[in-house]
């Protein structure tokens, strides 16, 4: 669906840590060892960001802040205005966010593999133009991410686990993503609280 709404937040879940991205980051060595196809590796080959997180809510709610385009601006992108231009939930269906930091706007774009409600969603994670086209981060930033949530409700207390891997990357990719992960948790910690406030 088309969407203009647009909220403040605080924090920044994706300007954080592409800031701590520098030239050192894509530095590799050689690695005879490496399993290469077609110069990008293998998915079983490559670094996993995750982060668990608990919510004192059902989980019907921690999904709704998930596929809700209204609750998704709101904590999405903290510490910038955050539009949802789309977001068709089904399979092949597409999520298209702008984050709009002063007069400046960061476009990104995902593509949804699988969806079972209220317990996982999959989806290609990338960073695009205001075309939606994908394209290549500075510093070797992988242009695809892939992106995984599942939810699982005990006694009303919500455990969510989010998984980033590089998706389809160089070497160079591979290795400015392994460098960055340990920080991404910083981000991401800030808009999982502010989905905490959105379902207290």
């Amino acid at each position: 669906m088309d969407g203009k709404n647009v909220y403040p937040a605080n924090n920044s879940i994706f300007v954080y840590y592409f800031d701590e991205l520098d030239s050192s980051c894509c530095t590799v060595g050689n690695n005879k060892h490496a399993s290469i196809l077609k110069g990008r590796y293998l998915m079983n080959e490559l670094s996993t960001y995750k982060l668990q997180h608990k919510f004192n809510a059902p989980r019907e709610q921690v999904w709704k802040a998930w596929t809700d385009p209204d609750m998704l601006a709101h904590w999405y992108g903290p510490n910038t205005e955050t539009i949802i231009h789309k977001l068709e939930l089904k399979v092949n269906g597409l999520w298209l966010c702008e984050m709009k930091m002063g007069k400046n706007s960061m476009y990104q774009s995902a593509e949804y593999l699988e969806i079972v409600p209220p317990e996982k969603l999959v989806w290609l994670h990338s960073t695009t133009d205001e075309n939606w086209n994908i394209f290549a981060m500075p510093n070797n930033w992988p242009r695809t991410i892939y992106s995984t949530i599942t939810l699982d409700e005990n006694d009303g207390v919500t455990t969510q686990i989010l998984t980033w891997t590089p998706h389809n990357v160089t070497k160079d990719e591979k290795a400015c993503f392994a460098k960055v992960k340990e920080d991404m948790g910083k981000g991401w910690e800030a808009g999982m609280k502010l989905i905490e406030e959105l379902l207290a």
